[in-house]
C-alpha cells in the first residue's frame, strides 16, 4: 500500500481526558470504498450548504453556518458507517443541523460550538440542553443511541 495516505480516525487522538477506547490508525487507499450512508450524508450537508440561502423556509431562516458545516464534515469522516447509517441529516432554520434517528425517537441538534440532544432508551429519556461541542463527545452520543 505505497501509494496509500494515511488517515487518522477520530479515535486517534482525544481531545478531552475521556476513558473512551482508542482505534488506531487506519491507511485508506484514494480509491477506498465510500459507505452509501457516508456519501448520502455528504451530499445532503453539501446540499444544505450551498442551496439553503437566507428565507430558505419561507421566514426569516439562516443558511447553514460555517462552522456547523465544517464539524458535520468533521463527523461524517470520522464516524463509523455503521453509525451514520442510523441517522439523517435535516437542516434547521436557525442555520445548525439535526441529526435525526432513523429508528429511534432521537435527535441531536448540532450547532457551532455546541450541540444539544435527547434520546429514548430502554423507556427512560436522555437529554441534555447544552454540551460543548468536540467530536469525541458528539460521536459518543450517536454510538450511545445506536447501542
Amino acid at each position: 500500500m505505497s501509494d496509500a495516505k494515511k488517515h487518522k480516525t477520530f479515535d486517534d487522538e482525544t481531545t478531552n481526558n475521556s476513558k473512551m477506547p482508542m482505534a488506531k490508525e487506519s491507511c485508506l487507499a484514494e480509491d477506498t470504498f465510500v459507505s452509501p450512508a457516508r456519501l448520502s450524508m455528504k451530499n445532503d450537508l453539501d446540499r444544505f450548504k450551498h442551496e439553503l440561502k437566507s428565507g430558505w423556509d419561507g421566514e426569516d431562516s439562516l443558511p447553514i453556518d460555517e462552522k456547523v458545516y465544517l464539524n458535520c464534515n468533521e463527523i461524517i469522516d470520522n464516524c463509523e458507517s455503521y453509525i451514520l447509517n442510523n441517522w439523517i441529516l435535516q437542516p434547521n432554520y436557525n442555520g445548525s443541523l439535526y441529526f435525526v434517528g432513523k429508528n429511534t425517537d432521537a435527535m441531536l441538534n448540532l450547532c457551532d460550538n455546541c450541540f444539544s440532544y435527547y434520546y429514548t432508551k430502554n423507556g427512560f429519556t436522555i437529554s441534555s440542553d447544552y454540551e460543548n461541542y468536540s467530536l469525541n463527545s458528539f460521536v459518543s452520543v450517536l454510538r450511545n443511541v445506536a447501542k
